[in-house]
């Protein structure tokens, strides 16, 4: 082993005993602040009724209102960090079930949003496609639906490379039969 191997190793065997002799760095704790804070925004997404099951406490839950109410900058800013102070407080297990829990709704957004433009996709290209989705969803094939793809496919084929208002309209028309069908049946 080099001079500068051993010398190396020495320092990290004195730093990970320091770190346990006095505790996490300055930066580590810095860190994981940050993290909470993260973990605190990323929150923001999960509607009421989801973070009642979370069991996080009225000083959070009042923590995270305050910040949907807020626009500037500086203000967002010291809530995050509030709100990451009063996340510290907490238990681990609600922090892990509200990090799981927000992982799988971004999970089955991004889901739902592949299959949307996957059936957006396959409904311009093709007349098969519709008859597909009548059968995969029934009900959610209507007059309505085919003059929406009857539009878009005529702004597709006037200007390919843009997506025209009837484009994006298919999309939110496709959302709404789809998963109305999906939560129905």
């Amino acid at each position: 082993m080099t001079r500068r191997a051993r010398i190396g190793r020495h320092l990290r065997e004195e730093a990970a005993a320091d770190t346990l002799e006095h505790g996490p760095s300055k930066t580590q704790v810095k860190a994981a602040m940050q993290e909470l804070q993260r973990l605190g925004e990323s929150l923001l997404d999960l509607g009421p009724a989801e973070l009642a099951a979370l069991d996080l406490g009225s000083t959070v839950l009042e923590a995270l209102e305050t910040l949907r109410g807020l626009s500037v900058h500086g203000a967002r800013a010291r809530q995050l960090q509030y709100l990451g102070k009063c996340l510290r407080e907490l238990d681990d297990a609600p922090l892990q079930r509200a990090q799981t829990a927000l992982l799988r709704a971004r999970q089955q957004l991004a889901d739902q949003r592949r299959l949307l433009e996957s059936w957006r996709t396959r409904l311009l290209a093709d007349d098969a496609a519709l008859t597909e989705l009548g059968k995969a969803h029934p009900g959610s094939v209507d007059s309505g639906l085919r003059s929406l793809l009857r539009k878009a496919r005529a702004e597709r084929a006037a200007a390919p490379e843009s997506a025209g208002r009837a484009y994006r309209e298919l999309y939110a028309a496709l959302r709404d039969r789809v998963f109305r069908a999906v939560e129905a049946g």
